[in-house]
């Protein structure tokens, strides 16, 4: 599986599992934290993940921004399996989460991706997404203020541990 993968992989490579949610099925085969191996070059390259992300996105930034950016090889090992129960059980998310999904995302599009027509659009997207979202079921007025001062925020380039889960 991963561990043969790895073997026959240059040193500063990283390898991620098959993703399979456990709700739907669905094939995933988006890196994530879950199943990473992540060898000591890896790290030795291209440092730690970024604290100031605090929750969402970290993993985006460092597995498909900064790994790449830094020579490292991020593959696939298909016969690696992991079932993942997602994060997203509920429609509904409390502020402190749509605040950071939103900050992070907007963030990691304008400041980290650039201004690129391709990035731009996915932003939008990703706007319209988790509005839409804050803007469902009761107790949404909290959740839209999370999402104006996460969008601000995002915009401004203020990372950190901002807001209390």
């Amino acid at each position: 599986g991963q561990l043969a993968l790895a073997a026959g992989l240059p040193a500063a490579s990283a390898v991620y599992p098959q993703v399979v949610d456990v709700a739907t099925g669905r094939v995933e085969n988006y890196p994530g934290w879950f199943g990473l191996l992540l060898p000591r070059p890896v790290v030795e390259r291209a440092g730690v993940p970024r604290a100031d992300f605090f929750w969402w996105a970290e993993d985006t930034e460092y597995l498909h921004h900064r790994l790449p950016g830094v020579g490292v090889g991020v593959h696939s090992a298909p016969d690696a399996v992991i079932r993942h129960s997602g994060v997203r059980r509920t429609p509904v998310r409390p502020p402190w989460k749509v605040y950071y999904e939103t900050r992070n995302t907007i963030y990691y599009r304008w400041h980290v991706q650039g201004h690129r027509a391709g990035a731009v659009r996915l932003m939008a997207w990703s706007l319209i997404r988790l509005g839409a979202a804050a803007s469902r079921g009761p107790g949404r007025g909290p959740r839209l203020a999370a999402y104006g001062r996460g969008l601000a925020d995002g915009v401004r380039g203020r990372l950190g541990k901002t807001m209390e889960p």
